[in-house]
Order: C-alpha cells, then structure tokens, then sequence
C-alpha cells in the first residue's frame, strides 16, 4: 500500500467507497482531507473537512473519475504537480 501523501485524491479503502477527498495535509498519520460532497452553482466544491489515519485510505484507482471541481481545488490549493493514482483493481 502506497504512502498518502498531501494533494492524493482518496476515497475510504472499504469495498464501494465513492466518495472523492483531496489531501491537503498529512502528519503523524493522519490525512487532513477535503471530502466532496457536491458541486456548488458556481462549479466549485462544496466540501466537509476531516481528519482520518491514513492507514483507513486509499489512493483513487486509475481509471476512476475525479470531479472537475476538486482537482481545480487541487490546483488551486496545492499547485500544478502530477498526481498519483492507484494501478492495481
């Protein structure tokens, strides 16, 4: 299992998690994160803050689609870099 990582999209690492996060912090593992909930009229994010070990995450899986609204809060919040996602099913 791959470290989480600040700017990880994730979802919870149980069977039938949706639900996208943003990670804008992780330290002494716990993953501070941006959970979706739903687009505003604007197109941004309306989002809940929580903090979650790590260890109960997961990277989103390739393949898997990544609302438009959260990777500009991405952008936005931690920069244009690359993001990771998760090969294996």
């Amino acid at each position: 299992m791959e470290e989480i990582v600040r700017g990880d999209f994730v979802q919870m690492n149980r069977q039938g998690a949706t639900t996208v996060g943003l990670v804008h912090k992780v330290e002494s593992g716990r993953a501070y994160v941006w959970w979706r909930t739903r687009d505003k009229a604007d197109g941004r994010p309306e989002i809940v803050d929580e903090v979650r070990p790590a260890a109960e995450l997961r990277i989103v899986r390739d393949g898997f689609s990544i609302p438009s609204s959260l990777i500009l809060l991405r952008l936005e919040s931690i920069g244009d870099t690359a993001f990771r996602v998760r090969r294996d099913s």
